[in-house]
């Protein structure tokens, strides 16, 4: 973006002593990023359409960044911006097309309360938690050890925390609570 700015603004040799200083890390940041999503999308069994849009875009955006600021073209240096702007929502709603939608998660709703709960955890905590709750990627939280009270495990899982994604918008209350109960049960 400082950037973009100097780049609009005519400010050349600030712009290319900003470039010039600070190369190795664009060149580090700019793999990075594409490293963090190539490794986020192999450890998800389901590929989401939104994820690989991210990549594509991020394969595209950064380049063409590049190319804008170097050759000083204000128009290339804008649509990254832009991609990356669209990118950032993408990964937001989790969908190419913004529409965040609640998960649909299906169960006989004969079963108890608690027999739900296991579904909706098999469905989203299993990868991290493990089956047991025991399991420890990206330092997940041994569930079956927990100090959290009930009110911190569900701000958790609404809000998320660190590795771990928020479930508000992705979990109606009552599926929170379904979520809640089984995993009381793993103590």
């Amino acid at each position: 973006m400082v950037k973009l700015v100097l780049l609009m603004l005519g400010k050349k040799n600030t712009l290319n002593r900003i470039r010039n200083r600070f190369k190795i890390v664009d060149i580090i940041l700019g793999t990075l990023m594409l490293l963090t999503g190539v490794f986020l999308l192999t450890l998800k069994q389901n590929f989401e359409f939104y994820m690989v849009t991210k990549i594509v875009l991020m394969l595209v955006a950064i380049p063409l960044g590049v190319i804008g600021i170097k050759r000083g073209k204000v128009a290339l240096s804008l649509s990254s911006i832009i991609i990356f702007a669209y990118i950032y929502v993408v990964a937001e709603t989790r969908s190419a097309k913004f529409k965040r939608s609640h998960m649909v998660i299906e169960y006989d709703e004969s079963i108890s309360a608690i027999e739900q709960g296991k579904i909706i955890f098999n469905a989203l905590c299993v990868e991290c938690h493990g089956q047991d709750g025991k399991k420890s990627l990206f330092n997940a939280p041994d569930l079956t050890s927990s100090k959290l009270s009930e009110s911190e495990k569900r701000k958790v899982i609404t809000n998320g925390k660190k590795v771990m994604p928020k479930y508000k918008n992705d979990l109606h209350e009552e599926e929170i609570e379904k979520l809640l109960k089984y995993v009381q049960t793993l103590n």
